[in-house]
């Protein structure tokens, strides 16, 4: 289907009551700018993309931040991979926490909407506590030294990637 159909048929549907709200996913900035031009500024309400310690993505955030587009971190935990660094290891347990809950804690003061996935009752509940923590700004900062642009879902028809 192309672009300018899909794009306009989700403001459409938005106008029309159907959705509150349209949001996409794996926009790099190339994208978000042609869908800009085409149904506006202020149509998207968040881009859903991959983002975690380890891919934080500087470049599209920036954009982002920039023209005041929320992202929505999927995958944040990357998997569980994060369970084992040894840098979140110690800022958890500071704050007596889990290493999710710092990840997820680090992520929202990044000004991210984050959406982990745990087939677990206990790990949801320990997820909850990132709201509770307040990293400062150094935690936030050696957390941010974690980014290695590491993504894990990159499938053939990924458009061209910012970061």
């Amino acid at each position: 289907m192309p672009f300018e159909d899909y794009m306009t048929a989700l403001v459409e549907a938005q106008h029309k009551g159907y959705a509150r709200l349209v949001g996409i996913s794996n926009y790099p900035i190339a994208l978000l700018e042609k869908a800009r031009a085409l149904i506006g500024n202020e149509a998207l309400a968040t881009n859903q993309v991959e983002i975690h310690p380890y891919l934080q993505s500087p470049k599209l955030v920036a954009y982002g931040r920039q023209i005041g587009l929320p992202l929505t971190a999927y995958q944040p935990l990357a998997k569980g991979e994060i369970a084992s660094d040894p840098v979140l290891k110690r800022v958890a347990e500071k704050h007596g926490v889990t290493v999710a809950a710092v990840a997820l804690a680090f992520l929202i003061g990044e000004g991210h909407i984050v959406i982990p996935a745990s087939g677990s009752e206990a790990n949801l509940r320990a997820n909850f506590a990132a709201l509770n923590v307040s990293l400062d700004e150094a935690e936030m900062a050696e957390i941010r030294r974690l980014d290695r642009g590491y993504r894990r879902i990159n499938p053939e028809k990924s458009p061209d990637w910012d970061d």
